[in-house]
């Protein structure tokens, strides 16, 4: 979703820096959010730490709403369209798994890291905050560096 609005809003040489800024607002979020999480859950329990989101969320949708321009969509003829035979094209083939890959691989890796590090090595709340942060950090300079990527295999 965000790549698709980032090719909407922005100008075509501009999309690797739009779509670098997308995955640096996630990676940022995952520095915050993983490490907080952990902290709040040890406070008052994981459906505490849910709720304590909702102010948070509700903020960042008005915001969005009105932030980001109305984008309307164009007319189209109606027919047979399937979206999975874009996946014939390679690129996009690639894209996707590249995608699917990554979003699978950091939900494993929060959801089953978690739970391991503090039920089978004992890990206290502040080490797994800590552990969590340094993920989330170094989730957040490898986005920084792949922009430079993106930059050039996409221009």
């Amino acid at each position: 979703m965000p790549a698709a609005m980032a090719i909407r809003l922005v100008l075509p040489e501009k999309v690797p820096k739009a779509l670098a800024i997308f995955n640096g607002g996630n990676a940022i979020a995952t520095v915050i959010a993983a490490p907080l999480g952990c902290y709040l859950d040890s406070i008052v329990g994981w459906r505490g730490a849910f709720l304590a989101i909702i102010p948070t969320a509700l903020i960042t949708l008005i915001w969005q709403w009105l932030a980001l321009p109305v984008m309307k969509t164009e007319a189209t003829t109606p027919g047979p369209s399937n979206i999975l035979n874009t996946l014939k094209n390679r690129i996009v083939a690639l894209g996707m798994a590249g995608c699917g890959a990554f979003f699978m691989g950091q939900f494993a890796l929060f959801t089953y890291l978690r739970p391991f590090l503090k039920t089978v090595t004992q890990t206290s709340v502040s080490t797994l905050s800590l552990l969590l942060l340094a993920v989330g950090l170094s989730g957040l300079i490898g986005t920084l560096i792949i922009s430079s990527f993106l930059k050039r295999m996409l221009l």
